[in-house]
């Protein structure tokens, strides 16, 4: 960056300045040069604010022959976001982490730029998807997709962007990511939502509904996935074979399941292989094998059916349709006009 010389405690942007430009955002000490047609064309309210009567060309804070324009937001987020205005497919190449992503769709919420919001919920959604097949396929992948994937050098596993993801909540237009990211935080263990550095970064209120959601989710797995496991018969399935062998495997099952690091409950979506590499499982005569199989099918299909609930969220039909559709028109532009933009000083 340079510093502005009419300014000296301003820097100029290295990155997102347009020397055709025609408008000036000042976020923080940075100025960033950009166009009015393009903010206008991707965020209604920037369009609203530039049809506003501006100040008198001769009292108005000038740089470069272009206005300046105060917005209140961290300059690091203010220059993801121009980039991904002015142009798209640079932020859109899976060169970047989630972290930008989730900076980008902060702003895009706020400014509603819809077209922009739409495009970054729909890449996160590789990360934080809506379906049982996506979120084993991101959980498998472990902190990357394979080189083949065109989002392959997303980091999948980052704590702190599962909780900025949460924390934005349902005001920024992103609920529909909130079961998966809000999951991928529960199966960290306890530790990481009340202890250490990292737990610090949850809001109260996402670190309640966290806690409150352990229960439900350990209910799911009992009720649904490992439904099968909790009975009171012996046997797995009524034509079981060896009912004192397959029930001493049964109960060497629960106790691999419950995860100390979650106070003994269980993940409805715990993966549990059926190969020849399961040693409790090939234990198990083929009729309990085929009953267990059956059951844990199922019933991680409906357990993440109901996994939004748990979190005290719409279902998943609903969360999709607030993703798909924009926000209400004015509420969100109207309290940036108040308090995060000053159009006055341009």
């Amino acid at each position: 960056m340079e510093p502005v010389q009419e300014h000296a405690s301003l820097m100029r942007s290295g990155e997102v300045w347009y020397d055709d430009g025609n408008v000036v955002l000042q976020a923080g000490d940075t100025l960033f040069k950009v166009y009015r047609g393009v903010l206008s064309r991707e965020s209604p309210f920037f369009r609203d604010m530039f049809s506003l009567p501006q100040s008198d060309a001769a009292t108005a804070e000038c740089y470069d022959g272009c206005p300046i324009i105060p917005v209140h937001d961290k300059p690091v987020e203010m220059k993801k976001f121009l980039t991904a205005t002015h142009n798209y497919e640079y932020h859109f190449n899976g060169r970047f982490d989630c972290i930008d992503y989730v900076a980008i769709l902060k702003l895009a919420s706020k400014y509603q730029a819809e077209t922009l919001r739409r495009r970054v919920v729909e890449t996160l959604q590789y990360v934080y998807p809506d379906t049982l097949d996506g979120f084993d396929k991101a959980r498998i992948a472990g902190w990357h997709f394979p080189a083949t994937h065109p989002l392959h050098k997303l980091s999948l596993n980052d704590f702190s962007t599962h909780v900025a993801v949460i924390n934005l909540g349902t005001e920024r237009g992103a609920s529909v990511l909130l079961p998966s990211a809000m999951l991928r935080v529960l199966v960290r263990g306890i530790d990481s939502i009340v202890n250490g550095e990292q737990s610090t970064q949850l809001d109260a209120q996402s670190r309640d509904t966290l806690l409150s959601a352990l229960p439900a989710l350990s209910l799911l797995a009992r009720q649904h996935t490992f439904e099968v496991l909790f009975r009171d018969a012996c046997g797995l399935s009524d034509q079981c074979m060896q009912i004192d062998y397959c029930d001493r495997t049964r109960r060497q099952l629960v106790r691999t399941l419950e995860n100390p690091s979650l106070a003994h409950m269980i993940s409805p979506f715990h993966i549990l292989g059926f190969g020849n590499k399961s040693k409790h499982i090939q234990n198990l005569c083929p009729d309990c094998r085929t009953a267990l199989k059956k059951c844990y099918d199922a019933g991680r299909k409906l357990a993440w059916e109901k996994l939004p609930a748990v979190f005290k969220l719409p279902e998943w039909d609903e969360l999709r349709r607030l993703a798909r559709e924009s926000d209400t028109p004015g509420e969100q532009g109207e309290a940036a006009d108040e308090s995060e933009v000053d159009p006055e000083d341009g």
